[in-house]
């Protein structure tokens, strides 16, 4: 048994999270067109894991640590990459006072739509190396987990006053 071979067994075992992701507003209401939409992923899940296989004394162990969020809003609206978690909205503070990196503002509704909603898929992309026995060891291919949701965008009517 060589430290590549339990590094790809312990590859198999290491089971990243798909992204759970919060929004705001949240997904139980509309969000609206021309307005922010926030992302971020659900505490706790932006942090390394890893997985170790032993066979006497030969080892290998592989980590993996979330490196970035990819949005893909869906129906032609542009793609989103967020260098990190996003950042949870703040509802004490004005959405032009946030962190707006991981942020996308939809450019039609969802009306037309099938459900009258978006299906937003996000990609949380990991980093990867091991680490192995006798030195051995290097970086992995990047491994990416997805999971998608719907989201509802309308249209807010506009208010034009006239001066008399």
């Amino acid at each position: 048994m060589t430290p590549e071979m339990l590094m790809e067994r312990a590859r198999r075992l290491l089971t990243p999270a798909t992204p759970k992701i919060i929004t705001a507003p949240p997904r139980s209401k509309n969000g609206y067109v021309g307005l922010r939409q926030f992302f971020w992923a659900e505490p706790g899940q932006w942090r390394p894991i890893t997985e170790k296989v032993t066979a006497g004394p030969v080892w290998a162990q592989v980590t993996a640590a979330p490196t970035k969020l990819i949005i893909h809003p869906g129906a032609g609206q542009g793609t989103l990459t967020c260098p990190g978690p996003g950042i949870p909205y703040d509802p004490a503070k004005s959405p032009d006072d946030q962190n707006i990196e991981c942020t996308h503002v939809f450019t039609q509704s969802s009306a037309g739509l099938p459900e009258s909603r978006y299906q937003v898929k996000v990609s949380m992309v990991w980093s990867a190396s091991w680490t192995g026995s006798g030195g051995a060891g290097g970086p992995l291919a990047p491994i990416t987990t997805s999971s998608t949701f719907p989201l509802r965008i309308g249209e807010a009517p506009a208010l034009v006053g006239r001066n008399p």
